[in-house]
């Protein structure tokens, strides 16, 4: 019964906008301060800089895409999802970019904000005894407000990479359907979708970028990361679950290799391999 409860619950998030894209602004409501764009634009360098320097080391695999529009075609002749609401988002941040080069990142998020319709959260919030979709400001469930603030960045900073990203977060939901029958929340079928999600990524990005989106989905306040998530467990535990399985999806994918050469098939052998709950593998909160 809880499975199905459970299921349920993703489901309806799914239908309400609440994609698995990258996962959620809580506060999405607000626009971000200049010091939070600013910290996040410090944890986003930070990973981008670790990873990059293995990535190096190890002499990765480099991919280069050139537009919005050239992901786009990568994805169309996969017979990837492509969410076009999210690829006008990304090709308006390109043309943005290209058209006002001095701007930096700060700035461009920032515009995206104002455009969008957020606004900046005031010192003192009155409380509405309301649900979640009832918010102080008006404004649509659009894709930008649904980022976290280090997902803003990176999507500023790589446009094109992050269609890839949309596109194989919603791959994975749907392989993650196809083998378990549902999607689930700190279970089975949440670790494989999160290793799935980022193993289609590594096969189509640069790992250190890869590594770099799936981390900042998991981009949450302390006061957020001490709350219970529906299945009842805290969410700074689904985080350190996340972040695990992130990263297992990501060994699924050798330095040397690449799609097409390394079908979607082997991916999954690969991370179904992987469902062991064991600390080396895939691990998840409860059945």
């Amino acid at each position: 019964m809880k499975k199905i409860l459970l299921s349920l619950l993703v489901f309806t998030l799914v239908v309400s906008g609440f994609t698995f894209s990258y996962g959620a602004n809580s506060d999405m409501k607000y626009a971000e301060t200049d010091e939070e764009i600013v910290q996040a634009e410090k944890m986003v360098n930070r990973i981008l800089a670790k990873s990059e320097k293995k990535s190096k080391e190890m002499k990765f695999k480099t991919i280069k895409l050139s537009s919005v529009e050239e992901a786009v075609d990568i994805l169309k002749k996969d017979g990837y999802p492509v969410n076009y609401n999210f690829v006008q988002l990304c090709k308006d941040i390109e043309k943005y970019k290209k058209t006002n080069k001095s701007k930096d990142t700060k700035h461009i998020v920032k515009h995206f904000n104002s455009i969008t319709g957020l606004k900046e959260k005031p010192k003192k919030i009155k409380k509405l005894g309301l649900s979640f979709v009832d918010t102080v400001y008006a404004i649509s469930y659009d894709d930008w407000a649904r980022l976290t603030t280090a997902e803003k960045v990176l999507v500023v900073l790589y446009p094109a990479e992050a269609v890839i990203v949309n596109s194989c977060s919603q791959q994975a939901y749907t392989y993650t359907k196809e083998k378990f029958g549902y999607n689930g929340l700190g279970d089975k079928t949440d670790g494989y979708r999160h290793a799935m999600w980022n193993a289609l990524m590594d096969a189509r990005l640069d790992e250190h970028i890869a590594e770099a989106f799936s981390t900042a989905h998991e981009e949450k306040s302390e006061e957020e990361l001490n709350q219970k998530a529906a299945d009842g467990y805290y969410e700074y535990e689904h985080r350190e679950m996340d972040l695990h399985n992130n990263a297992e999806g990501l060994e699924c994918v050798s330095w040397y290799e690449i799609w097409p050469v390394l079908s979607d098939d082997t991916i999954k052998d690969r991370v179904s391999e992987k469902l062991t709950n064991k600390s080396s593998d895939i691990i998840w909160l409860h059945d």
